[in-house]
């Protein structure tokens, strides 16, 4: 960061999805509370937020992020606003959602990989080597931790593929969707697939199952689910493109 020009601040925030950029997923929908790593993709450049002269920081109206490096936050009950904000004593509750092992690790290698990435590309005597060096020891504690091999994490920007996660016993199951499930906020919470004999559940969140779902369900197609049998986290979609079955 140049000291002689100016910087907008503010690394640690929370903030509202307004627009999508060109070659995101749109997994998030406009409105939707998230909160992000201090940092941000252009192409294959990561660039810092909140201690850039380049990109501003989370005190500013907008700031550019990288869909890949967000999470969605807790939705707020009303907007907050200055009116709306008191100050008063007492206490307060906080409640922390837990995965099992095989979905959270997932993600965990995920962001390993960004921050090696990250971490590969400071210049030699930066002063951020050492923070880094910190942050990835710590991430890759995680990854262990969950039951992953940090090793075999490779630097990147992109899903490294599931590398290091332990070995996933597959099942599969073929049928029609019977139903899309929705939560009272219309977020999409996964679908029920039916065949001749029983009926199978699977919970996602993912907008791109959605849709794919969907238009199964609009065309009757037959649809075939791989999926983790300890954790039911769907693995894969096959749709099949014609009506006729052997």
């Amino acid at each position: 960061m140049d000291p002689e020009r100016d910087v907008v601040f503010g690394h640690e925030f929370c903030c509202e999805v307004v627009d999508h950029g060109p070659g995101t997923d749109k997994r998030l929908k406009l409105g939707t509370l998230v909160c992000s790593m201090p940092m941000t993709i252009a192409g294959n450049t990561v660039l810092g937020i909140g201690y850039s002269n380049d990109v501003a920081g989370g005190f500013a109206q907008y700031v550019p992020l990288a869909e890949r490096l967000l999470w969605r936050c807790r939705t707020v009950s009303r907007p907050l606003t200055p009116r709306s904000l008191s100050r008063f004593n007492g206490g307060f509750r906080l409640t922390v959602p837990i995965g099992n092992e095989t979905r959270m690790l997932p993600g965990e290698i995920r962001r390993l990989a960004v921050l090696r990435y990250v971490a590969q590309g400071k210049p030699a005597g930066s002063r951020w080597q050492r923070i880094f060096a910190r942050w990835v020891a710590s991430q890759a504690g995680k990854v262990r931790a969950l039951g992953g091999n940090p090793d075999q994490v490779p630097p990147s920007l992109t899903d490294p593929q599931g590398m290091a996660e332990p070995g996933i016993e597959t099942g599969e199951v073929t049928g029609k969707v019977r139903c899309l499930l929705y939560d009272c906020f219309g977020d999409f919470e996964g679908f029920d697939l039916e065949n001749c004999t029983e009926c199978h559940h699977f919970t996602t969140g993912e907008r791109g199952i959605e849709e794919i779902i969907r238009r199964a369900c609009q065309d009757r197609s037959w649809v075939k689910v791989l999926f983790d049998e300890d954790s039911r986290r769907i693995l894969g979609i096959v749709i099949e493109c014609t009506h006729h079955r052997s």
